[in-house]
């Protein structure tokens, strides 16, 4: 009985492993861009959409002023997801509204893929570059896929 108790620690064990590896991220994924001082705000809504086949990943990201979600931009992105790593870069605005002096940021970024309490996560940097060629402030980025009763334990903001 012991033996067979071992085999079948072993063989979930390898099953969990292949599962975790085998991680699709497509979806909508929501969070939270922080930019360092010296942005027009400290933090944006964010939201990436996803498409992943294989390791290749397209979609659109959109961030939005927190106090006024009708200034935004959508972005179109690429990128790869990789040993629990996503890496991806915008490419070009192709929606916005905005107002005088707001530029939006096309951003690269590598986010490391994390379990949180009741949801899937993706912290990291980003950088990036106004369409003037500007270098923008950089900062943060965390977004989670969240199962609903569990959304207020991801975004403490002592994590």
């Amino acid at each position: 009985m012991n033996n067979l108790f071992k085999i079948t620690l072993i063989f979930c064990f390898t099953v969990f492993y292949h599962i975790a590896s085998a991680q699709d991220i497509t979806g909508e994924w929501h969070g939270i861009l922080r930019q360092e001082e010296g942005g027009v705000t400290d933090y944006y809504n964010f939201t990436l959409n996803l498409i992943q086949d294989g390791n290749n990943i397209k979609g659109t990201s959109r961030v939005n002023l927190p106090d006024n979600p009708d200034f935004f931009a959508i972005m179109e992105l690429k990128g790869r997801f990789k040993d629990d790593v996503l890496t991806f870069s915008e490419s070009k605005i192709i929606n916005q509204k905005t107002y005088n002096g707001l530029e939006w940021c096309i951003k690269k970024s590598e986010l490391a893929f994390t379990f949180k309490k009741g949801g899937f996560c993706m912290e990291g940097n980003w950088s990036g570059v106004a369409r003037t060629g500007d270098s923008c402030t950089p900062g943060t980025i965390k977004l989670c896929k969240i199962v609903p009763m569990a959304k207020k334990e991801i975004f403490k903001t002592n994590n």
